[in-house]
Protein backbone atom coordinates (compact mmCIF):
# COMPACT_ATOMS: atom_id res chain seq x y z
CA UNK A 1 0.00 0.00 0.00
CA UNK A 2 3.04 2.48 0.98
CA UNK A 3 4.81 1.63 -2.62
CA UNK A 4 1.53 2.86 -4.59
CA UNK A 5 1.10 5.60 -2.61
CA UNK A 6 4.82 6.95 -3.40
CA UNK A 7 4.57 5.94 -6.82
CA UNK A 8 1.38 8.33 -6.97
CA UNK A 9 2.96 10.99 -5.40
CA UNK A 10 5.96 11.02 -7.57
CA UNK A 11 3.74 11.13 -10.67
CA UNK A 12 2.36 14.09 -10.03
CA UNK A 13 4.99 16.83 -10.94
CA UNK A 14 4.44 14.92 -14.07
CA UNK A 15 1.11 14.95 -14.64
CA UNK A 16 1.54 18.64 -13.48
CA UNK A 17 3.98 19.63 -15.99
CA UNK A 18 2.03 17.96 -18.66
CA UNK A 19 -1.27 19.61 -17.92
CA UNK A 20 0.74 23.08 -17.37
CA UNK A 21 2.40 22.25 -20.84
CA UNK A 22 -1.06 21.56 -22.92
CA UNK A 23 -2.33 24.76 -21.27
CA UNK A 24 0.26 26.84 -22.55
CA UNK A 25 0.34 24.88 -25.67
CA UNK A 26 -3.77 25.93 -26.36
CA UNK A 27 -4.00 29.21 -25.00
CA UNK A 28 -6.09 27.83 -21.51
CA UNK A 29 -6.19 29.83 -18.93
CA UNK A 30 -7.61 29.59 -15.83
CA UNK A 31 -11.12 31.44 -15.07
CA UNK A 32 -10.46 33.67 -12.15
CA UNK A 33 -13.33 36.11 -10.33
CA UNK A 34 -11.85 39.34 -8.39
CA UNK A 35 -13.92 40.82 -5.76
CA UNK A 36 -12.13 43.73 -3.59
CA UNK A 37 -11.98 43.43 0.10
CA UNK A 38 -13.29 46.37 0.85
CA UNK A 39 -16.80 44.27 -0.25
CA UNK A 40 -16.07 41.49 1.47
CA UNK A 41 -19.39 41.06 2.88
CA UNK A 42 -21.09 41.29 -0.88
CA UNK A 43 -18.34 38.54 -1.46
CA UNK A 44 -19.22 36.37 1.19
CA UNK A 45 -22.72 36.90 -0.17
CA UNK A 46 -21.46 35.69 -3.52
CA UNK A 47 -19.99 32.57 -2.28
CA UNK A 48 -22.15 31.36 -0.23
CA UNK A 49 -25.31 32.05 -2.80
CA UNK A 50 -23.33 29.63 -4.73
CA UNK A 51 -22.68 32.18 -7.90
CA UNK A 52 -19.11 32.35 -7.47
CA UNK A 53 -17.76 30.19 -10.02
CA UNK A 54 -14.04 28.64 -10.72
CA UNK A 55 -11.69 30.46 -8.79
CA UNK A 56 -12.28 33.40 -6.68
CA UNK A 57 -9.56 35.78 -5.12
CA UNK A 58 -9.66 38.44 -2.60
CA UNK A 59 -8.00 41.76 -4.14
CA UNK A 60 -6.70 43.92 -1.53
CA UNK A 61 -8.00 47.44 -2.35
CA UNK A 62 -7.04 49.34 0.74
Amino acid sequence: MAAQHLSFAHAIPTTLTKMMEFSARHGIAPQVEHLSMSRMNEALDHLRSGKARYRVVLDADF
